[in-house]
Formats: structure tokens, sequence, C-alpha cells
């Protein structure tokens, strides 16, 4: 089984429990919040993937470190994973629930790119046209910055892509001028 089988088949099994007790927005908050944890602090992930730890071991740290701020089902399934062995399958095991969660609640993430950091309005003018475009009222807008664009934007999401950019504009010019001197 692939490690993104694994990720899928453990993600759907957590969203199908928190369904049935109708704790799914609990749990994947829960989710978000370890996976932040697990990407801001790399020491998590070595802790989880050494071998000569036992599982017990990282069971009751995790458990004395994270029941506070869990939701029980949240709690008693990653001490599942880390039972089963399934730690490294964690960060996609994360990615697969929360991406099962925003397709059930029908939240869009739309990337968009430009050269810097969106202003607030030009920010909600952009959720305003991809959900126009994508017709759903929910959008999640997630930003990045390359100043390689040179100037104008980015948009994509799902497998649909408007790019504004400079540097594309530029880049098919100079395709256009190179095939007419042919």
């Amino acid at each position: 089984m692939s490690s993104i089988d694994i990720a899928n088949t453990y993600a759907q099994c957590l969203y199908s429990t928190a369904q049935k007790k109708a704790i799914q927005t609990q749990v994947y908050n829960d989710i978000c919040f370890v996976a932040s944890l697990y990407n801001k602090h790399p020491s998590l992930h070595a802790f989880l993937s050494n071998p000569v730890r036992r599982a017990t071991q990282k069971q009751q740290v995790i458990q004395r470190t994270l029941e506070p701020y869990l939701h029980s089902q949240t709690l008693d399934f990653l001490l599942f994973v880390i039972k089963k062995r399934r730690y490294n399958n964690l960060p996609a095991i994360m990615k697969a629930f929360v991406d099962i969660y925003k397709k059930s609640k029908n939240i869009y993430v739309a990337n968009v790119t430009t050269t810097q950091k969106l202003t607030p309005e030009l920010k909600k003018q952009l959720t305003i046209l991809t959900a126009k475009i994508i017709n759903s009222p929910t959008i999640e807008l997630v930003e990045h910055i390359n100043p390689a664009l040179l100037g104008g934007y980015i948009l994509q999401v799902g497998d649909k892509q408007i790019d504004t950019s400079l540097r594309t504009k530029l880049q098919k010019l100079k395709h256009f001028w190179v095939d007419t001197d042919k």
C-alpha cells in the first residue's frame, strides 16, 4: 500500500468517526493545530521517528503534552497512529484529513501568487472574483510571494489558472517575435 493510500485511509476513517459523532469541525481544528505544531517544531517529527524510542513512550509523551488541547477523539486517533507505527505518514494523513474536511464543506482553496503582499482590499476583491469564477461562496485564499512575476498575479483554484503576470506576458511577446522571425 502506498503512503498516499495509507494517508487517505487513515484520514477517511478519522473523518467518518468524527462525522458520526458530529465533531468534524472540532477534529479539523485539532488536526490544524497538530499540523502547525509539527511544522513549527521539527523536533516533534524527530522524536516520533526515533527508532530507539518505544511506541508506548511516544504515546505517553503525546498524551501528556496534547491532552489538554485536543478533543479525546483526535488524541485517541494520534495515539492509534503511533501504536500502528504510522507516525512517518502523519503529515500526509493530516493533509488528507484537511482536504476531506474542506471538500465536505465546499471550501475551495485558491492560491494567489503576487510580487508583494496583498492589501486587505485587493485580497477581498480576489476572493469575490474567485467565488464568482468557481461558483462557490466559501474561498480560502492562500498568498504566495514571487518577485520574479514582475507584476500582476497568478490565481489557481484546482486545475483552473488565471495568469495575468507581467513575466508571462513578456514571455508570450518574446515567443511571438521569435516565431515571426522564422
